[in-house]
């Protein structure tokens, strides 16, 4: 929700990229945009973009790496705003983008490995101190971290 009467709501993806990559990843998002214009789809708010230094944590966006964040939000309502996210975020893929785990996003358990040399260490932490189910949730089933709850309900 967005304002502080929250006149409006909103969501959106954000995707931390090399601090080198930042203006092909601009422009990329640029590019999208104009295209998604010639098929009457609009991107409904700014960009926010921000620099960030390098952060030491495994699953950070911004580890081992400056980076700069650009979050891409679409008003809810937005006609096809999922599809025109997604595909901002596959492209910023090829400029070796992570997406904000937090936020709206189409990462993958592979997809995830890859960007991060760490997961697999991590992965283990994850089920050592996991082992009520307690970080269990939907986004960690979709991930496909390991589980030690069996449920037969999404929650």
């Amino acid at each position: 929700v967005l304002g502080a009467e929250k006149v409006a709501t909103a969501t959106s993806h954000e995707i931390h990229v090399p601090l080198e990559n930042a203006v092909a990843a601009v422009d990329r998002i640029l590019e999208i945009a104009k295209k998604n214009e010639g098929k009457g789809l609009f991107h409904t708010s700014p960009l926010g973009v921000r620099f960030i230094a390098a952060s030491p944590h495994w699953l950070s966006m911004d580890y081992g790496r400056e980076s700069c964040s650009i979050e891409i939000p679409m008003l809810v309502g937005t006609p096809s705003a999922y599809d025109m996210l997604d595909e901002i975020e596959e492209a910023l893929y090829e400029l070796d983008g992570r997406p904000h785990w937090g936020q709206h996003n189409i990462l993958t358990h592979a997809r995830a490995r890859d960007f991060y040399p760490n997961f697999n260490r991590w992965l283990e932490y994850y089920k050592r101190f996991n082992q009520f189910g307690t970080f269990e949730n939907k986004f960690t089933r979709r991930m496909r971290f390991p589980s030690v709850v069996h449920r037969t309900t999404d929650d």
